[in-house]
């Protein structure tokens, strides 16, 4: 045959192959949704799930085609041997300018998806030109290591990017699959058997050594590396039962992979108890805060508190991985964890966070979502917030007090940042105690003050405040040895600028005010942060702070009223217009930051009013109108009815008090 011939010949064959291959796509994508998969479809399938994401769209690859082109038609058309030209220009063009027909399927991951599937995982990965998108993994084809056709490791080591529920069932009935669920059932009867083969003391050490790894766990301790040391200890003080573990040639049940399998199984003991005690639970409320961990990866912690046997219990529920902060991510992330553990939407009733916009948006926020779902829930924002919030706004509004909240910045990171200044403060501070001259039985550290931590404020300028004398003979001593240099290049305050601030008699007087504030503000914090707080306490707890920091303007409280003498004794000269500057800016930060709690904190009426449902303090005998305005006002601010709500009070009193008066009589 002439050598043209047989090349002419050999492109036919290509344009057909490539026309085969088209056609099977299309026929792929045409089909209705399969129970069974057969070897060729697994080809299929593992051929569309290791494509790179996003994958070109069936009209882009045709680009001959009409867009009302039936795509029977299309399968047919002359333009199908010149597909593989259009399919690259397709690819080459950006991510963004791709758009992709779905035929109707939904290509977003849905957590409804891993309901009866706990081995679907769901990951976001990220392309090379920094696009994100999903992929899903089989953790048991990861665990046996299972391969597909042509040894494909898709849903093993490479996730299968086409996000769709036919791909996921497709998968659920491969070969590949049905491998790895073959392996994962053999190993649980290989450990029952194993069970059965034990004694007694065998099983008993086994049982003892996760007690250890749970003590671990327990006190937040590496257990990787402390597991097999406390597990000789133990030993060695007398565990006779940690003498009878197992020890074969493959499971010596001592070493940190053993640890992490034993926590696996805890993990997963105690998430189920946990599931199904909020599950019969009449009603549970959802706490959850939005964070950032160190690798730049956002996380949505969650915990819920719950009714269990007539007691209220709290229980940290899950850490789940989140793509973005968008609130459409969170509540889908919350919603298809409550859907997996089979908890139901419709009992929750109440809904905490510390209330950033993406939870509290009116339209689209995490919360308006949550109540268009569930109109019975009611969103709480965290008080400690709120009282952050309105003190940190304060802070900004006044030059003076701003300037003196850097300067506390500026303090603990020359110390910290530096073990030569931190030493040189710590041996001021012992040869002032030698003279006499400090007071402090032991050295201290200057703290760091940060508006996102509420108690933290207090700490620091405590800090500051018994550290003030010992400070500035420090930054006398670097400014006169030549050692005042400036901070990691350049970024840092001096010792000469501090000192000189240092040595402001505005400094010294807000430092002092500071402390006198703080430790009011601090002791409302911490009454917002017991377990065990008395609601009916609020209100007139955050009135008495309100009222002590406006007395603070006619009067100087206690550690303001000695910064004259502190001042003498320091040297810090001060004239007459300062005082009345000073004088002028405490005002008006008091003012601000009563008018910014009041603000932040304007329903603790509404708190004090739900104390009333804590019947167990009052007189059965005087029950008769106990509560009702204060369930008035309860309805009025939930839009319930009023005149209805009165009604269940009333009858929920009548029932409790008749239990009460016949609760000593035997014949009740």
């Amino acid at each position: 045959m002439p050598t043209s011939e047989r090349s002419k010949r050999k492109r036919i064959e290509e344009n057909e192959k490539q026309a085969r291959q088209c056609r099977r796509l299309f026929q792929f994508f045409s089909r209705p949704e399969s129970p069974s998969l057969s070897r060729a479809d697994e080809s299929q399938e593992e051929e569309m799930c290791s494509s790179p994401m996003p994958l070109p769209d069936i009209d882009l690859l045709d680009s001959t085609a009409e867009p009302s082109t039936p795509l029977e038609s299309r399968t047919e058309s002359s333009a199908l041997p010149n597909l593989h030209d259009s399919r690259t220009h397709a690819t080459s063009s950006p991510v963004t300018d791709r758009t992709r027909n779905n035929s109707g399927h939904k290509m977003n991951f849905d957590p409804n998806w891993q309901i009866n599937r706990p081995w679907l995982i769901n990951e976001v990965e990220y392309s090379s030109d920094g696009f994100s998108f999903d992929a899903m993994y089989c953790s048991l084809c990861r665990k046996w290591d299972t391969k597909g056709r042509n040894n494909s490791k898709v849903w093993n080591t490479t996730g299968c990017v086409s996000t769709r529920l036919d791909v996921v069932t497709k998968h659920e009935s491969s070969e590949m699959h049905k491998d790895a669920v073959f392996k994962e059932m053999a190993m649980d009867k290989g450990i029952e058997a194993a069970f059965e083969t034990m004694n007694k003391k065998e099983i008993q050490a086994l049982k003892d050594a996760q007690k250890v790894l749970y003590f671990l766990i327990q006190h937040n301790l590496p257990y990787l590396t402390l597991y097999e040391p406390l597990m000789d200890l133990c030993i060695a003080l007398g565990a006779t039962n940690l003498q009878h573990l197992p020890n074969t040639k493959n499971a010596t049940y001592r070493s940190a992979a053993t640890a992490t399998e034993f926590l696996d199984c805890q993990a997963e003991v105690v998430e189920t108890r946990v599931s199904e005690s909020i599950k019969t639970s009449e009603s549970y409320g959802l706490m959850v805060d939005e964070y950032t961990d160190i690798s730049a990866r956002k996380h949505l912690a969650m915990v819920c508190r719950f009714v269990d046997n007539g007691a209220s219990r709290l229980a940290f529920l899950q850490d789940v991985k989140l793509s973005n902060g968008e609130a459409e991510t969170i509540y889908s992330a919350m919603k298809g964890y409550l859907a997996s553990k089979e908890i139901p939407l419709r009992k929750m009733t109440s809904f905490a966070s510390d209330g950033p916009a993406v939870m509290v948006g009116k339209r689209n926020g995490v919360v308006a979502k949550l109540q268009h779902d569930n109109p019975e829930v009611l969103h709480l924002h965290c008080m400690n917030h709120r009282l952050q919030l309105a003190v940190s706004k304060a802070f900004k509004s006044i030059p003076m007090i701003s300037n003196t909240d850097e300067l506390l910045t500026a303090l603990f990171k020359y110390y910290h940042y530096s073990t030569v200044r931190s030493e040189s403060l710590q041996a001021i501070q012992n040869l002032m105690r030698e003279t006499g001259e400090l007071e402090n039985q032991n050295n201290i550290t200057v703290k760091r003050a940060v508006h996102t931590r509420w108690l933290s404020h207090e700490a620091a300028v405590q800090t500051v405040r018994k550290l003030y004398a010992p400070i500035l003979t420090d930054l006398e001593n670097a400014v006169a040895s030549g050692r005042d240099k400036v901070i990691r290049d350049g970024k840092g305050t001096p010792a000469s600028s501090l000192l000189k601030m240092l040595k402001n008699y505005d400094k010294l007087y807000f430092i002092h005010l500071l402390c006198d504030i703080c430790t009011s503000l601090a002791s409302l914090t911490r009454t917002f942060e017991r377990e065990d707080v008395d609601l009916s306490i609020i209100e007139s707890r955050v009135t008495a702070t309100l009222s002590t920091l406006r007395k603070m303007k006619e009067r100087d409280p206690p550690f303001t009223s000695k910064v004259p003498s502190v001042a003498q004794s320091l040297g810090i000269a001060t004239k007459d217009d300062t005082h009345q500057t000073i004088q002028a800016a405490k005002n008006q930060f008091i003012d601000n930051l009563t008018s910014n709690i009041e603000d932040r904190l304007e329903n603790s009426s509404l708190i004090d009013s739900l104390s009333v449902l804590n019947l167990s303090a009052v007189d059965p005998n005087n029950l008769a109108f106990y509560g009702d305005a204060a369930l008035s006002s309860l309805a009025n601010h939930f839009n319930l009815d009023e005149e209805l709500t009165l009604h269940e009070w009333s009858e929920m009193k009548e029932f409790l008090g008749a239990a009460w008066r016949c609760a000593p009589q035997s014949t009740c």
